[in-house]
């Protein structure tokens, strides 16, 4: 999405809706700076309101986050209404805690807790334990190899297609070098830690979110509860 909304002109479109983009990479990970014990998403949701008016000069500003990344849009804005001119997302992770009032919602729910109980053991011992996991991991590429693919496949759609034409080799192995050789793999697995301490999932009582939202919800998705 970099290039179309960078230089629309180059895909069909007209050069005045063209946007300038911060493209930033989360505390702890990749190539930024490792914080000196965990952050979370709320943390970094403030850290990026300051990047973005008082170092860059861009207010107001949109965001636009998946995965972790969501939940920092999601924290922009409950947090930073007045400059966060709209949010899109491709996770729900900051969402009020209501119970389901109808069948649908039960279902929806249901299934959500299904797929935490199967698939999220990975979620609690990086919320919880992350240090365990960092010593197993530190000095071993290959495993940090097989952890993070190991969540490509248990999160690819491969309904009509096998794991390697979802993924290419030179993708995977991008990734997985972007937590290896920055040395990121522990810190990556604080966002977690501090994201729970944030309480970053559960939206304060009687908050609404109240600039535009966006969300996109794709088939296969069991994250969003969008199997079907």
């Amino acid at each position: 999405m970099i290039e179309p909304l960078a230089f629309p002109s180059r895909c069909g479109a007209k050069a005045d809706v063209a946007f300038d983009l911060i493209i930033s990479s989360l505390p702890g990970h990749g190539a930024s700076g490792k914080p000196p014990r965990p952050i979370g998403a709320r943390t970094t949701a403030r850290l990026w309101n300051k990047l973005m008016g008082e170092n860059l000069g861009y207010e107001p500003y949109y965001a636009q986050g998946g995965d972790w990344g969501a939940g920092v849009a999601g924290s922009l804005a409950i947090d930073f209404p007045e400059v966060v001119k709209a949010i899109h997302l491709n996770l729900m992770i900051v969402a009020p805690q209501v119970p389901a009032e109808t069948a649908a919602e039960e279902e929806f729910y249901a299934e959500a807790d299904e797929d935490e109980r199967r698939w999220g053991a990975y979620y609690q011992l990086r919320a919880t334990e992350p240090k365990s996991l960092a010593y197993a991991m530190a000095d071993n590429p290959v495993a940090q190899a097989q952890w993070l693919i190991q969540r490509f496949y248990q999160w690819s759609d491969k309904r009509t297609r096998s794991f390697d034409h979802v993924f290419s080799m030179d993708q995977l192995l991008t990734n997985v070098m972007i937590y290896v050789i920055n040395d990121a793999f522990q810190t990556s697995t604080w966002f977690y830690t501090g994201s729970e301490e944030e309480h970053v999932k559960q939206m304060p009582k009687g908050t609404r979110v109240s600039v535009p939202t966006g969300f996109a919800s794709y088939s296969g998705d069991s994250a969003t509860g969008q199997r079907r």
